[in-house]
C-alpha cells in the first residue's frame, strides 16, 4: 500500500493504513477476502485452517520464510 505523493488528504489515507495494518483488521480481511497477511501479529489470529492453507501461504522452494515463520516472502 502505498499514499501517493499528491494524495488530497494525506492524514486520512495514513488513519486508514494505519486502520488497514491493525491485527485484528488484517486478520478479517485475510477471512473475508482470501489474501495473504505479512503481519505475524494477524496470522496469529488466523484460524488453522488458513494458516495452513497452501493457497495463501505457499511453502514451496523458491519462498524463504524468514523471521515470520510460515509466512513466505518470495526471494
Amino acid at each position: 500500500m502505498v499514499i501517493p505523493k499528491a494524495a488530497p488528504n494525506p492524514a486520512a489515507a495514513y488513519a486508514w493504513l494505519n486502520f488497514m495494518l491493525e491485527p485484528e483488521t488484517a486478520a478479517f480481511a485475510v477471512e473475508r477476502l482470501r489474501f495473504a497477511t505479512p503481519s505475524q501479529a494477524a496470522f496469529a489470529l488466523l484460524p488453522a485452517e488458513l494458516q495452513e492453507s497452501e493457497t495463501l501461504f505457499p511453502q514451496k522452494p523458491g519462498f524463504y520464510t524468514g523471521v515470520l515463520g510460515k509466512i513466505p516472502v518470495l526471494i
